[in-house]
């Protein structure tokens, strides 16, 4: 039974880190390709026009609590 116990521990050692990677790496893959199938799928049919963002540009941290900043200077140096 000895000599049997290496090589069966050595192939559950090989399954168990298969599984393992599988189960770290496999959702990424997933979505990749399942990504890459959408937008392969819908390169020939476009259904809706590009969106056109007429947002305004993001507000500076110092216009939002101008007087914030000169208490800060201190512990920052």
């Amino acid at each position: 039974m000895s000599r049997r116990s290496g090589p069966c521990l050595r192939v559950c050692l090989v399954i168990f880190a298969v599984v393992s990677a599988l189960g770290v790496c496999g959702p990424a893959i997933y979505w990749k390709f399942k990504k890459d199938m959408r937008l392969r799928g819908n390169s020939s049919s476009k259904s809706c026009p590009p969106c056109a963002c007429d947002c305004p540009p993001p507000l500076s941290l110092l216009k939002i609590v101008p007087d914030e900043h000169s208490c800060n200077l201190g512990l920052l140096v």
